[in-house]
């Protein structure tokens, strides 16, 4: 099976709460070999997730409509449940959303 190509999207970090790049990371490392985080500008995107500093949720806002799932994030405490959202994803995507493994 390939990896699932994701869309990230940061807000502007004018507020950040926590460490959005390295919460990035630390999901990248624990799911690496599964899914391939990309821009959110990328084509061929399965998902988004939006990456938000803080409860103001500027990244959802600022996305360009596109009938893709999305997932938005506020605090690092949402790691867990965006894990249980990517898992879950994983085995609903149709196989045209995977790409080879690199």
């Amino acid at each position: 099976m390939g990896l699932v190509r994701m869309g990230i999207a940061f807000c502007g970090g004018c507020n950040p709460s926590f460490d959005r790049v390295g919460f990035v990371e630390e999901l990248a490392s624990r799911l690496r070999g599964r899914f391939l985080f990309l821009g959110h500008n990328e084509k061929d995107l399965a998902g988004l997730i939006a990456v938000n500093g803080c409860l103001r949720a500027c990244a959802t806002k600022d996305l360009e409509p596109r009938p893709l799932p999305c997932y938005s994030i506020a605090e690092a405490g949402d790691l867990e449940g965006l894990l249980a959202w990517l898992g879950a994803f994983r085995r609903d995507v149709p196989e045209s959303r995977f790409r080879e493994r690199r």
